[in-house]
């Protein structure tokens, strides 16, 4: 089943970013990393004792709605 093979995908990611939170790559957004996994990616923010999902993203979408949503975070 998808939903069950992205679900594993997303906590394995998760996992690895708890262990190397810089792993993901710098955003044009302060203090907001992306982490791509394929069709999706995960923009986040590392803090000192936690790591927030900023959102999660399908990467097939309209990136002008990415813009707008990112920004929100800003």
């Amino acid at each position: 089943m998808f939903s069950k093979k992205l679900l594993k995908q997303t906590q394995q990611a998760t996992k690895q970013l708890t262990k190397f939170p810089y792993l993901g790559k710098p955003t044009d957004i302060i203090d907001v990393r992306v982490y791509i996994m394929g069709d999706y990616s995960l923009f986040y923010r590392v803090f000192d004792l936690s790591i927030d999902v900023v959102t999660f993203w399908d990467n097939r979408q309209d990136p002008e709605i990415l813009k707008i949503l990112l920004s929100l975070n800003e």
